[in-house]
């Protein structure tokens, strides 16, 4: 009895030690800079191979900020293919160029399948259902402990289009990304007596600092807004013109390559607003 006496407290102070290394969420400070703003160009051709089989190929140009940092180039293919009279197949697979400040240059490769629906209210009013998942893997040398080597993500868009001519569509959508892939707050702790120790002579080395054991968080990290108009010069060029909204947030980290010390916490979170121009080539 006089051993389970003196157990049980040396667990419950172990217990209160481990929870106070677990920050609480608002002792990680947040980063809002604001609203920034960017530019948008796209230019794709598309192709019917077969009466339920629509094929496509593109390019992507995004810029923001001053315009000449922050900017990415895509290249993408993507296909649909008719299931029955409203529901169609999706896939793609795009590569992306990403120029962050500097010379900083990084590479991602990222393939999707999904779902769409169309549902006619009228000939002039429809709406598009469409759900898709998403692999991204990050390519190059990268601190894995800082962000997530590969991603897996799922959007939900839904886009309600108006058309009261022949020629001119009016649209506006909202899209959800939710994140598998996420740092989870759980796993990022203070511990100063797992990496502070003594060398030979009995002298401190090393520092307390934050740890992170990795990424296994579920969460809406991104939600998008697009509002415009098409314009449909003939049967085989079509312009587009909108405003889209992107709020975008994550945990920054800062850690060294070993994964064992967090130098800093940031909760990021962006809010941009793009004037984006796209082209299409029917053929």
């Amino acid at each position: 009895m006089r051993r389970i006496l003196f157990i049980l407290p040396l667990l419950l102070s172990t217990f209160m030690a481990e929870a106070q290394l677990i920050p609480a969420k608002g002792d990680i400070p947040t980063n809002a800079p604001g609203v920034k703003y960017g530019f948008q160009a796209v230019a794709e051709a598309r192709k019917s191979i077969t009466p339920e089989l629509e094929a496509g190929i593109g390019t992507e140009l995004r810029m923001q900020g001053d315009f000449l940092f922050d900017r990415q180039w895509r290249i993408n293919a993507d296909a649909e293919y008719k299931l029955a009279k409203r529901f169609f197949l999706t896939g793609e697979c795009t590569m992306i160029r990403k120029h962050r400040d500097g010379d900083r240059v990084s590479y991602r490769y990222r393939v999707g399948i999904g779902l769409k629906e169309n549902i006619k209210f009228s000939k002039k009013f429809k709406l598009t259902l469409s759900e898709k998942v998403q692999f991204t893997h990050r390519a190059g040398h990268m601190n894995k402990y800082q962000s997530a080597m590969n991603n897996v993500a799922a959007k939900l868009k839904a886009k309600l289009t108006f058309a009261p001519s022949k020629k001119i569509e009016l649209f506006a959508s909202a899209e959800a990304r939710i994140s598998f892939t996420e740092p989870n707050l759980a796993d990022v702790y203070y511990a100063p007596a797992i990496w502070q120790f003594t060398d030979a002579s009995g002298s401190p080395v090393g520092e307390p600092g934050w740890f992170l054991d990795g990424f296994n968080k579920v969460k809406v990290n991104r939600f998008r807004t697009d509002i415009g108009i098409s314009y449909k010069i003939n049967r085989h060029h079509r312009l587009k013109l909108s405003a889209l909204t992107d709020f975008d947030r994550e945990l920054d980290i800062d850690s060294d390559r070993a994964g064992t010390v967090i130098k800093s916490l940031v909760n990021d979170r962006r809010f941009t607003v793009y004037a984006k121009l796209a082209y299409t080539f029917s053929f």
